[in-house]
This record gives C-alpha cells, structure tokens and sequence, in this order.
C-alpha cells in the first residue's frame, strides 16, 4: 500500500547519522530527510547536502517548528537524548532516538512517560532486532531446536583505537563525551552491548531476577569502563552471561550463543543450530549453517521503515520505548552491582 514517506528532521549530524541513519534512511521510499540540526552548522550542512536538501540549523527550537517536520532521529551524546526527546515530543514530533534511550531507567521512564502524554511515538535505534540472523534464530527457537531453554551467551573483547573515545571511528567530529560518564553514561557495555542484550532478551522474551557483575577501567584513559563481566539469571531459571571489553589487545569477536536442554543457536551474520529434537526440514544431531545474504545496513533500513509505517498507522510499532528499556534495566543493575559489590534482585 503506498504512503507519504515520513518527514525526518535530523537532531546530531556526527558520525553515527553520517555514517549509518541517512543511509539507511536513503534506502526506503518510506522516509525522508528534510531537515537537519547540529549545534556546529557545518555539520548540518554536510549532512543536508548528502541528503539533497537546503534545510540545515544550528538551533533544535528552529527546526522542531519546521512545518515539514513530522518526526525526528536524535543522534548526539547520550546525556541530551531524553532532554531534547522531550522537547521534540512537546512539539508533536515522533521521535527515534539512538541508542541507548538514556543513561537511566529513571529518565528512560520520564521520556516515555512524555511521549505518550503527548500522544506521540518513542522508538530506538536497535536495529539488530531486524538482522535476518535474528530473525532465522527466532524461527529457529519456535521451533522448538533448543528445548528449554537454560542460558545464553555474549563475549566481544576487541581493541578500540586511542582515537575512538575523542573522535569516534571515523574522527568526523573531535569531542570528549565518550570518555565521562555523566555525558556517556557508561562505557562499552552500555555503548555497544546494549544493541546485543536487547536482541537477545527480546527474542527470547526474557526478564531478569538478578544481576551480578565487575567491571574496571584498565588500559584507557576515560571515566568509563573498558572491561565487564555480568551474571543475570532470569525469571523460569535461564542464566545469561556477558562480557566485554575495549581494551584488549588483538580482540576477540564470537557468536552470540543460546542454549537449551535440546540444542544450542550461535547468531554472527551467519546462524548454526545443533538439535537432539526431531524438526521437519532441519537436521538433527549435527551442527548445520544457515547462511545470510542481507547486507548490514538493512536491518536499519526495516527498523525506519517499520517506525515510519507505525506514525502512519500501518501496522505495530516494533521497537517501543517501553520494550527498549529492558535491556537498560540489566545494564543499571550491572554498574549498581559493581558499585555495591552485591548482586541486584528485582523485585
């Protein structure tokens, strides 16, 4: 069914909107840029200029008073998520906010909570939740390949360059926000496993009882850790460990990896299974491959186009604020763990 693309104002123009949300939102008929914002102008203009468009700011007030802007992608430091959600959300405006929705589930819950006041929709960048990997594994474990299931796995340990924590991966813009965590909120187990954990705790349909965890800073000069290891055992027994780091020497990425009293699914691009059950077209008591095709930025693509489908109220919008914040409910109770040495219960 064809439909007006959606009417995106770009609130943060840096290496996150250059690099992954305008091309993503290039890719669809669904939405389309036709503002941009950046408290440094140039910025602003480079990305309209990639956009093919004359709309660029330096002041949010002016272009969340845009009469073409329906909706709004907020990309910048991840302390200005929730206080400039707000404002956009007073205006009117549909918001998609990069990850993580906040650096608290209390201010989490206050943009939700305005979001919804203002009759408005809240998502988040987590992309991964449209990986075709995902998706496979979800089919994978409705058919029953894992049994019960008991547990899940996530370990990236890799190097992040000197230059990352003042100018990101591509040094489009030289700042220190990543380094301090009161404008960060935390360092790589907020920054980049919370797209993991919220994939995987989604796809299973999975809320925690306790966490338990340790991180330090050992090799960075920052505020924010750059080694973790986090314990959290789930409501119906499964037991989840994770751990990170940005610091080490040479790296390591393997599979994220769920576990079941029947089988076990490994999802990196590609997803393999192992199963002991009897699964009409699937192989049993052998490992098998399921190999992708669908490039990376696709995911983002579908994400943007499931948002732009939900303003229009075509079908459910995936990722909600409320659903987002689940994994950012582990990640607080993991630096509050740390922080107390004991292991946080939910209540």
């Amino acid at each position: 069914m064809r439909m007006d693309p959606l009417r995106i104002g770009m609130i943060g123009c840096g290496e996150n909107a250059k690099k992954g949300i305008v091309t993503c939102i290039a890719m669809t008929k669904l939405a389309r840029v036709v503002a941009t914002m950046d408290v440094r102008l140039d910025l602003a203009k480079d990305l309209a200029d990639e956009a093919g468009i004359g709309v660029y700011t330096d002041n949010v007030d002016v272009l969340l008073r845009h009469r073409e802007v329906e909706a709004v992608v907020i990309s910048t430091p991840h302390n200005l998520h929730v206080p400039l959600g707000i404002k956009a959300a007073r205006m009117k405006k549909h918001v998609l906010v990069d990850k993580p929705v906040a650096t608290t589930v209390r201010d989490a819950e206050r943009f939700i909570a305005a979001c919804r006041r203002e009759g408005v929709l809240l998502s988040v960048l987590f992309g991964k939740r449209f990986g075709a990997d995902m998706e496979i594994a979800a089919a994978l474990v409705r058919r029953g390949v894992l049994g019960r299931l008991t547990g899940f796995s996530l370990v990236n340990v890799r190097r992040k360059a000197d230059s990352y924590w003042t100018g990101g991966y591509t040094n489009r813009v030289k700042t220190d926000w990543r380094t301090r965590k009161k404008t960060a909120g935390g360092g790589m187990l907020l920054m980049n496993y919370s797209h993991n954990l919220d994939a995987i705790q989604n796809l299973l349909g999975l809320e925690p009882e306790s966490v338990y965890a340790q991180h330090d800073t050992f090799a960075t000069p920052v505020e924010v850790e750059d080694y973790f290891s986090v314990l959290v055992r789930y409501k119906g027994g499964a037991i989840g460990t994770f751990l990170g780091s940005s610091a080490t020497p040479g790296g390591l990425k393997t599979p994220d990896c769920l576990y079941g009293t029947h089988g076990t699914i490994t999802v990196d691009g590609t997803v393999r299974y192992f199963t002991r059950k009897r699964i009409k077209g699937l192989r049993r008591g052998e490992w098998a491959d399921l190999p992708l095709e669908r490039g990376s930025h696709t995911a983002g693509m579908r994400l943007i186009e499931n948002f732009a489908r939900a303003v229009r109220g075509k079908e459910d919008l995936i990722v909600t604020g409320e659903n987002a914040v689940s994994s950012l409910r582990v990640i607080e109770a993991a630096y509050a763990s740390q922080k107390s040495g004991r292991p946080v219960v939910f209540t």
